[in-house]
């Protein structure tokens, strides 16, 4: 009984809460922010206890347009959207993707990040690697060998993509990113398919980054964004113009080259195209 009057509670105050957000950060000149300790390259925390990450400096650079001092609350992921809902957090800077389900408990911001499964490789097999995905090399009798985190969400799509490129497809299990990687670079993968903005992130960071290149073929497609809640459409509406005029501008150039590595042409435009107008 107790749990259902909680739930009727959060129900009913939610609305109320979301209804002045804009207000209250514009008498208050503060605004919460959320962020995941580990939710790297989004938002995670630095060697001193720091908020840092993509997500983070987007929502600071949101803060500032709003005119408002950003406070930032760490939230475990997979309570985030529950402290929006409630109203813990103004807006959440560890990017999700929002699905039906999700949406039922949060509103989203315009797209923050594109991202799908994606696939790194050595640098020798980039071309071979690029031009069969694309359909221009023939294929061969010997199976390409794909390292897949095993259990992952990424695990079932990719097969299915690749077979339906009709490639012999061999896949080796591996635990983790590190792993994946590990295996591209001693040769026992042509390549490692798993979430393209974590494959940017790890393999910068990562001690061989100059032997490996991402390929730029999306095999999914996925755009991230930030949650707030549900029924504020002031809110959203300056979240989304204060959010868009960073991703016009080319200071998102320096922000994704910080985090990702050098954007391409085509990723530039991706983040034109999800941006409001002027």
């Amino acid at each position: 009984m107790h749990a259902w009057i909680a739930i009727l509670l959060v129900t009913l105050t939610t609305p109320a809460m979301a209804a002045g957000t804009l207000e209250r950060i514009t008498a208050n000149g503060r605004i919460t922010l959320g962020y995941g300790a580990e939710a790297r390259p989004f938002s995670f925390q630095d060697s001193g206890g720091k908020p840092i990450g993509y997500g983070v400096e987007l929502c600071a650079r949101l803060a500032g347009a709003l005119k408002a001092e950003p406070r930032f609350l760490q939230v475990k992921r997979e309570e985030a959207l529950r402290a929006v809902a409630e109203g813990r957090i103004d807006l959440l800077c560890d990017a999700f993707i929002p699905t039906p389900a999700s949406r039922k408990e949060v509103s989203f911001s315009i797209p923050v990040f594109a991202t799908g499964i994606g696939a790194v490789v050595r640098n020798d097999r980039f071309e071979r690697l690029t031009d069969l995905v694309s359909g221009r090399a023939s294929r061969t009798s010997q199976p390409y060998t794909f390292a897949l985190i095993a259990g992952s969400r990424a695990e079932p799509l990719a097969i299915e993509r690749l077979r339906a490129l009709k490639i012999d497809v061999k896949t080796l299990a591996v635990k983790d990113f590190n792993a994946g990687i590990d295996a591209v670079t001693v040769q026992r993968a042509d390549a490692f398919f798993a979430d393209r903005a974590v494959l940017l992130d790890t393999v910068r960071r990562g001690p061989r980054a100059k032997e490996l290149r991402i390929l730029e073929r999306y095999f999914t497609h996925d755009a991230l964004a930030f949650a707030l809640a549900r029924g504020d459409e002031d809110f959203r509406l300056a979240v989304d113009d204060a959010l868009s005029r960073v991703l016009r501008s080319d200071d998102i150039r320096g922000l994704y080259t910080k985090w990702f590595g050098e954007p391409s042409e085509e990723t530039l435009s991706l983040f034109r195209l999800g941006a409001l107008r002027e």
